[in-house]
């Protein structure tokens, strides 16, 4: 470790300064609030003190997602970049930088080779399947920006790589000497379960983004079925302009404010997904956030997902008989969605809580850290030798 920071708690553990480079300001997205924005207090009681530098400003963020804005995008751009100048002059002076997804949206790895020259460790923390030539309908266009094989060049030049779940492991495994498992989880502090007055007729529920709402596509027909057989609600949070042909919905947009309150709402929660590359790489937040609620979920055996549901903390379906058994047993069975819903949050509880994983981060961090100048110089050298493409 760096001596930068030479001060100790009164425990006698060293304090760690570490510099979080993420793409995106705080509580905008998912991916950031919870893999690494949900600890920043918890971790600061422990001696690791996360310094976050977004890529992208407020302002930038509202016109990335956006179909043109080509200008305003160029200037964020530009804005960010300046930023990550910055952030290298200053790099030497903590004692790990903590790369969330990427450090720069274009062009090769760049900064994480001068952090390289500088001698400065860093860890590196992903949660989707990143390494593989995917981009947004909005910036579809763009996509020849991207630089293929940045992923592993990232990955393999980390004095640490988290992953997110276990397949995700086996990939970094390829490229990186050190490489370990931190699920995404959710503060049960701020998730508890409320009482909700019985509704009437049950409210069947999804909650994700414009970019994931073709997933749900995947379960209109079961549906539109239910609706009609069983009365059900439906309710979609996250694409206010979403509709289904033959069923009426209830769509909002995703508020930070009122996330958890919206999410009551649900009796029932799903997270249909098609099994591929990209979705085995998810990490199953909509599964964990239903569950921490003591919302019964129903979710595609993909992923993480069978790991999630072990013990009965959600049931599984792949077809759409199966999607139309499980909907129709928790809606017809008052009894089995409470003993669902408390199996599911004790499950978060055990295994997927901030309380529980907190400790994980500090030996990962202070793992990451002890790897020290010199060796953090020395892995970058052979990154630059070995790694191609």
């Amino acid at each position: 470790m760096s001596t930068n920071n030479p001060s100790r708690k009164p425990d006698g553990r060293l304090l760690v300064r570490v510099l979080v480079l993420a793409p995106y300001p705080l509580d905008r997205a998912p991916s950031q609030r919870f893999r690494w924005e949900q600890y920043v207090d918890p971790l600061a009681h422990r001696g690791i003190y996360l310094e976050p530098s977004p890529f992208l400003d407020s302002q930038g963020m509202d016109v990335v997602h956006l179909p043109r804005a080509w200008r305003a995008k160029l200037f964020a751009t530009l804005r960010g970049t300046q930023r990550r100048l910055s952030d290298a002059i200053r790099a030497r002076s903590y004692d790990l930088v903590l790369v969330h997804r990427e450090s720069f949206p274009v062009g090769p790895a760049w900064f994480e080779r001068v952090l390289g020259w500088l001698g400065v460790p860093y860890a590196f923390d992903f949660d989707d399947a990143i390494y593989l030539p995917v981009a947004s309908d909005a910036n579809r266009r763009l996509a020849w920006l991207k630089s293929a094989g940045k992923a592993k060049r990232v990955a393999a030049g980390a004095s640490l790589v988290v992953a997110g779940n276990e397949h995700l492991s086996g990939w970094a495994g390829t490229y990186a000497s050190r490489v370990t498992v931190i699920p995404t989880t959710v503060d049960t502090e701020r998730y508890h379960v409320c009482e909700r007055p019985p509704s009437e007729p049950l409210c069947v529920g999804w909650s994700g983004s414009p970019t994931t709402i073709v997933h749900l596509r995947l379960l209109e027909s079961v549906l539109r079925t239910l609706q009609r057989d069983r009365g059900i609600r439906i309710r979609v949070i996250g694409d206010a302009s979403y509709d289904m042909d033959g069923a009426v919905v209830t769509s909002t947009e995703w508020r930070a404010a009122t996330e958890v309150k919206d999410l009551s709402t649900i009796d029932i929660g799903v997270m249909p997904m098609p099994d591929d590359e990209w979705s085995r790489g998810k990490c199953g937040l909509k599964a964990l956030q239903y569950m921490a609620l003591g919302i019964p979920a129903v979710l595609s055996p993909v992923g993480v997902n069978r790991e999630i549901a072990e013990g009965g903390a959600a049931m599984l379906a792949s077809t759409e008989d199966e999607w139309l058994a499980a909907l129709r047993a928790l809606i017809d069975d008052e009894v089995l969605r409470v003993r669902m819903g408390e199996a599911g949050r004790a499950r978060v509880e055990e295994r997927y809580s901030v309380a529980v994983v907190t400790p994980v981060w500090e030996r990962a961090l202070r793992e990451a850290a002890s790897v020290g100048n010199s060796d953090a110089t020395q892995v970058h050298r052979k990154v630059n030798q070995e790694v191609k493409g």
